[in-house]
């Protein structure tokens, strides 16, 4: 698993996947017969900065963080149970934007195309509570979500995104700067977890 999680966030398989794929070979069945572990391993490392420049576009690290949360065992914003892979295509679960992309184009016009599509900026989200959201603000949606899952915790949810959770949250303030640098240090986290 720790070789999987190198080798997706170290990006090895961006460039040459066929001869990564034989290198990794022979390195993984000599660390397996106690050797040492594969160079993807014990030479990984990850600017954290990445995450904001990941956008669906670079693949491998952007499916890497939506994995990582599904790891966290991810919860569906409607109904706040754990999603598995029958309620993601029984719910048209996709990813879409925490912060909606019309809202920050009309709050916050300097943030960039990039930024606004960032990994940070993504949570697995079910058609319902993304028609929902609309434009609205974080706060304004987040109560109605709230409301929705009742008695079963809207921080339950949240968290199980990687999202913060607190009441007094940057998401629950529509704090968008700071929302990426609490995200990162969350997803900083589950990174450091299955990388070491």
């Amino acid at each position: 698993m720790r070789w999987f999680w190198c080798s997706v966030f170290g990006q090895a398989y961006e460039k040459a996947p066929n001869s990564q794929a034989v290198k990794d070979y022979s390195e993984l069945k000599a660390w397996f017969a106690g050797g040492l572990p594969p160079l993807s391993v014990s030479q990984f490392s990850f600017d954290l900065s990445l995450l904001r420049q990941t956008t669906p576009r670079q693949r491998a690290v952007y499916r890497g963080v939506i994995a990582l949360v599904l790891r966290n065992g991810a919860r569906d914003f409607h109904t706040a149970d754990p999603m598995t892979a029958a309620t993601i295509l029984e719910r048209k679960i996709e990813d879409h934007h925490v912060f909606p992309q019309a809202f920050l184009a009309e709050r916050k016009p300097e943030v960039t195309t990039t930024v606004r599509d960032c990994v940070l900026n993504r949570a697995l989200i079910d058609k319902e509570t993304k028609g929902r959201i609309g434009k609205k603000a974080p706060s304004t949606y987040l109560q109605e979500v709230e409301k929705e899952v009742k008695g079963k915790g809207l921080g339950l949810i949240l968290r199980s995104h990687l999202l913060p959770d607190e009441s007094d949250s940057s998401l629950r303030q529509d704090l968008f700067n700071q929302f990426l640098e609490d995200r990162e240090v969350l997803i900083a986290a589950q990174l450091k977890e299955v990388t070491s």
